[in-house]
């Protein structure tokens, strides 16, 4: 499967922590190609990186 989240693509993501799930919005900012996959780093409106799994990343259209 190619990679479809390209650098500076609009994304919406889910966080998890404590049981809590958030979804947010944020631009792509860097794509890491691993041994199993892809990564996918994503900066929200506050400036925040978070690193989700990629089940949990959608394109914005």
């Amino acid at each position: 499967m190619a990679n479809q989240f390209k650098r500076g693509a609009q994304v919406r993501f889910k966080t998890t922590g404590a049981g809590i799930t958030t979804a947010r919005r944020g631009t792509v900012v860097k794509t890491v190609p691993t041994v199993r996959g892809v990564r996918v780093e994503v900066k929200d409106k506050d400036g925040d990186v978070y690193r989700p799994h990629l089940s949990m990343v959608k394109l914005t259209t």
